[in-house]
């Protein structure tokens, strides 16, 4: 069992992407449409098996298909995470032996260079903690997203940034870096 992948929610997907291209050593690649659910998304690989997903509208779907859990989301911010490397079946007959509520959902979108990507996703409902509990999935035998996503990106860290003016805005008192970047400039930083 593993992070599978890491979703980021913005309304705007080309924003979405700009916003990572900006704080990584390459821009987010193109992912694909999620035909008939309203989004579309960018990806990069966080190593092997695991990505970051950057979903947004899809500007090319109406916005009738969304799902209305992602239509009400406001803002922009990490809004899921998804955990892979486990059978969903156990997890279902695990769900049902607790009496807990649960639901599987096939889903599939077509890439860019149009090779098929298939999934099965698992999730627990009615626990009232949100997105803080992961959804399950399953890529069968499909080719996992991060060997196509872009160039894996090294884990970025937060790093505050000293500033000679007092009045700086709290947006910008923070930067993100990759881990290689943070050690350099962090020997820079005072104690």
């Amino acid at each position: 069992m593993h992070i599978d992948h890491l979703v980021w929610y913005g309304a705007g997907l080309e924003a979405g992407r700009a916003f990572f291209a900006a704080r990584l050593e390459e821009a987010p690649a193109y992912g694909g449409s999620h035909p008939g659910e309203g989004t579309a998304n960018h990806v990069s690989a966080l190593g092997p098996t695991t990505y970051l997903e950057i979903l947004g509208r899809d500007p090319d779907q109406r916005d009738a298909a969304l799902d209305p859990e992602v239509a009400a989301l406001k803002g922009e911010g990490l809004y899921h995470w998804a955990v892979g490397g486990i059978a969903i079946a156990d997890l279902q007959a695990r769900a049902e032996a607790a009496g807990l509520a649960h639901g599987t959902a096939a889903g599939g979108r077509t890439k860019p260079d149009g090779t098929r990507l298939a999934w099965t996703c698992f999730g627990i409902h009615g626990h009232g903690f949100g997105a803080l509990v992961p959804f399950f999935i399953d890529w069968h035998d499909t080719p996992h997203p991060a060997h196509a996503a872009s160039a894996t990106i090294h884990p970025v860290r937060r790093v505050a940034r000293h500033s000679s003016s007092a009045h700086q805005p709290a947006s910008h008192a923070t930067d993100v870096v990759s881990s290689e970047k943070y050690e350099a400039r962090n020997r820079r930083l005072p104690n």
